[in-house]
C-alpha cells in the first residue's frame, strides 16, 4: 500500500515536471517570437525613419536647385540651363514660373514615391543615388558658376 502510494505521488510529480517543462518551452517560444517581432517593428521604424528623412533631404535639394538656377540663368541667361525641357520652358513660360511647376512637380513626385515606398526595399538607395546625381551634376556645377561670377578672383 505505501509503495502503491509512493509511485502514484512520483508518478504525479513526474506528469508535474513534464507539464511544467513544456509550459517552459512554450513560454521560451512565445518569448522568442515577441522579441522576433518587436525586432522586425524597430527594423521597420527605422527604415521608414530613414526613408523619410531621405525624402525631406532630396525636398531641399530641389528647392536649393531652383534658387541656384534661378541665380544662374539671370545672370547667363536660359542657354545655362543644362535640362532642355526646362530651358524651353524657361523661353515660354519665364525662368521663375518654370522652376516653381518643375519643383513643386518633383517635390510632389518624392513624396508620392516615399508613400508608395513605404512597403518596397528599393526606394532607400534610388532615393540615395537620386540625391547623389542632384548633388553632383545641380548643385556644384550651379554653385561653381555662381561662386565665380560674384568672387572672380578665384577663377
Amino acid at each position: 500500500m505505501i509503495k502503491t502510494a509512493d509511485n502514484s505521488a512520483k508518478n504525479q510529480n513526474k506528469q508535474k515536471f513534464t507539464l511544467n517543462k513544456h509550459t517552459n518551452t512554450s513560454r521560451l517560444c512565445l518569448f522568442k517570437l515577441q522579441a522576433e517581432t518587436h525586432q522586425r517593428e524597430i527594423a521597420t521604424h527605422l527604415f521608414e525613419s530613414q526613408l523619410i528623412s531621405l525624402a525631406i533631404l532630396l525636398s531641399l535639394l530641389q528647392v536649393l536647385d531652383g534658387i541656384l538656377t534661378t541665380q544662374g540663368v539671370s545672370i547667363y541667361g536660359f542657354e545655362s540651363e543644362a535640362n532642355l525641357l526646362i530651358r524651353n520652358m524657361m523661353f515660354v513660360y519665364g525662368a521663375v514660373p518654370s522652376l516653381i511647376l518643375v519643383k513643386i512637380t518633383a517635390i510632389g513626385v518624392i513624396f508620392s514615391l516615399l508613400f508608395i515606398g513605404l512597403r518596397v526595399r528599393w526606394l532607400k538607395p534610388a532615393f540615395l543615388a537620386i540625391g547623389v546625381y542632384y548633388i553632383i551634376l545641380a548643385i556644384v556645377p550651379w554653385t561653381i558658376l555662381l561662386i565665380r561670377h560674384f568672387i572672380p578672383y578665384i577663377s
